[in-house]
């Protein structure tokens, strides 16, 4: 990044660039860049070249639904309005993750990096909240925000280490990427499963979908009870 801006003020590197991982960094002089610059300013003015999609073009949808494939939680979006699919989905247009979205993230990414220790350690209580702490800073959140959700993280977590993750085998496999499952020539199935066990009786398994929000009751689980029928499908498939 450059260090000054073009008025000659000082920069600082945004928040993306000091979470690249030194691995994925390469210190390189830009002197010679620099140089090219100064000489052709010109290029400021360049016109913007823009690709235009016709938004009645139905061989580029029908191209670019093939490439994104059908997930879950497309399915269900797709069944509850079109035009939500359509927009998140298809052309997947930036939404603001709301504090929910935010708080179940961040579960997600603290019990799946407490089991992969588990594997070959005994992690504690403190591990999985630091985990927690984490993958919420991470995130933007005003300071009110911050706090309501490590402190129901903090209350929440503890219970479910201590009900729940201890019981849970060492072999069990965490967040499990499935793309390019054809259904037919027309649609590839995908999607991500939180946990699977392997019961060890003819390649059955135990899927998990850890869910943070209220209980639901019987006439709201419609969608969760297609996920699951959507994952048995797409496991099916992924065997053969």
């Amino acid at each position: 990044y450059s260090t000054r801006s073009l008025e000659g003020k000082e920069q600082i590197a945004s928040q993306f660039i000091s979470e690249i991982g030194d691995e994925f960094k390469k210190i390189v002089e830009v002197d010679q860049f620099e140089s090219h610059f100064l000489n052709h300013k010109e290029i400021l003015f360049t016109p913007q070249i823009s690709v235009k999609v016709n938004l009645k073009d139905l061989d580029f949808f029908k191209e670019l639904f093939f490439e994104r494939g059908m997930s879950a939680t497309a399915l269900n979006n797709y069944l509850s309005c079109p035009w939500k699919f359509f927009y998140r989905n298809l052309l997947q247009l930036p939404e603001e993750k709301n504090k929910y979205l935010i708080y179940g993230s961040a579960v997600h990414n603290a019990v799946n990096r407490y089991l992969r220790a588990a594997k070959v350690s005994s992690p504690t209580v403190d591990y999985l909240l630091n985990a927690f702490e984490q993958s919420l800073f991470k995130e933007s959140l005003a300071g009110t925000e911050y706090d309501e959700l490590l402190q129901k993280g903090k209350k929440s977590l503890p219970g479910y280490l201590k009900e729940r993750l201890v019981n849970w085998p060492k072999n069990i496999q965490t967040e499990l990427f499935i793309s390019g499952i054809n259904l037919n020539d027309d649609i590839k199935l995908t999607g991500k499963i939180d946990l699977i066990e392997d019961i060890g009786k003819a390649g059955q398994v135990i899927v998990y979908d850890l869910k943070t929000g209220r209980i639901k009751r019987r006439s709201e689980i419609e969608d969760y009870k297609r996920q699951l029928l959507f994952y048995k499908l797409l496991l099916d498939r992924y065997r053969q």
